[in-house]
């Protein structure tokens, strides 16, 4: 049987040759009018993303996409769209998520040989897991994607085959949007086997070492929650001390923030965002972390800070849920994770801002045991 995204792949790019063909064969494409292009890329963009939604095993409720620039450079026409999803996650029940699925298998299956402090925890990953997809399944949920189509121009008209789709990354960059890079169920079972066998050995390190572990009384979704409340999705570069040509500048709209218990840096708020998300968790001050020192409001000292206290441990992808922070490998940009069903993540940020986007990339993850 063929494979389920080679066939998605394959009927995109036949639709977007199609639609192309079909667009410009009635309408034309005037180089010297560059907004041609966005109703024509619009029908693109919809059927990438009703293709993305349901390899996310997404049930769509709403869509709305809205183009926020258009250029001509070259012969390469460049249209940018923001696109807002409102979908629930399309199982009947938790259990049946791959996600959970694995990890109630690994439990089933190793309950005889895990220690008790071990049973303890993969218990604890099991019912955190449960509690966040029946909240998936039954909650509409939001996502934001800003997608950028490039195509190349000749003689007036697209070239088909040419339009290539690409995701905003947290920096601002972009990279290309793949239906492939979505994992298949298969995949996320794998993951998640790996990552709560991770926490079980994280476990049984600590009784090696004889490290006390401390009673979690950290309050994820209260972290997570006010992650997304204080921060937006802004269209432009707007950091109040900078020229919006510049490639220092980020998107930056501290309307949204938390104005009347902090300050915001300009530009380089998202540790300090950070800090105050996981301050509303639960994490107590101290001598070295408090609001404005070193420690709150820059990357690697909260990152040491948080470890050395005990506070933070070194995770991964599978077991960074809701609340949890992590940071690029490349430069010094910290988020939160706010939302994780196994096959997609979303993060929050400040500078650049941004709500509930979804997440691919390299990154340092933590879990948070404190």
């Amino acid at each position: 049987m063929p494979n389920r995204r080679f066939v998605y792949q394959l009927t995109f790019i036949m639709v977007l040759s199609l639609l192309l063909v079909t667009a410009f064969a009635t309408s034309g494409f005037a180089v010297e009018n560059v907004k041609a292009t966005v109703p024509q890329f619009e029908p693109l963009v919809k059927e990438f993303i009703q293709k993305d939604t349901e390899l996310r095993n997404w049930k769509l409720l709403d869509l709305k996409i809205r183009p926020v620039s258009e250029k001509l450079e070259g012969t390469t026409a460049e249209v940018v769209f923001d696109v807002e999803r409102i979908h629930l996650l399309n199982y009947e029940r938790p259990e049946l998520v791959p996600a959970l699925k694995a990890r109630i298998a690994f439990l089933e299956q190793n309950e005889t040989r895990l220690s008790p402090a071990q049973l303890k925890a993969v218990r604890e990953e099991v019912e955190i897991w449960k509690h966040d997809l029946a909240e998936y399944i039954s909650t509409p949920q939001y996502c934001f994607d800003r997608l950028k189509l490039t195509g190349e121009v000749s003689n007036g008209s697209i070239i088909p085959g040419s339009v290539r789709i690409y995701r905003e990354g947290p920096l601002g960059d972009y990279e290309p949007a793949r239906l492939e890079d979505i994992p298949t169920p298969q995949q996320v079972e794998k993951e998640s086997v790996e990552a709560v066998k991770e926490i079980a050995e994280a476990v049984q390190k600590s009784a090696d070492d004889k490290q006390v572990q401390p009673l979690a009384v950290y309050d994820r979704l209260a972290a997570r929650d006010y992650a997304n409340n204080y921060t937006s999705n802004p269209g432009s570069k707007s950091c109040p001390h900078c020229y919006s040509t510049s490639s220092s500048c980020d998107y930056q709209n501290s309307s949204y923030y938390n104005n009347s218990s902090y300050n915001c840096w300009c530009c380089a708020d998202c540790a300090n965002f950070v800090s105050q998300a996981s301050r509303r968790g639960g994490i107590p001050t101290d001598a070295t972390w408090y609001p404005y020192s070193n420690a709150w409001k820059n990357v690697i000292p909260l990152k040491d800070h948080m470890i050395n206290k005990g506070y933070w441990e070194i995770g991964s992808l599978g077991t960074c849920v809701a609340g949890y922070p992590f940071r690029l490998t490349s430069g010094e940009h910290i988020m939160m994770m706010v939302f994780n069903d196994g096959t997609t993540r979303k993060f929050s940020a400040h500078t650049n801002d941004r709500r509930q986007v979804t997440w691919s990339g390299s990154a340092y993850y933590y879990r948070v045991v404190y």
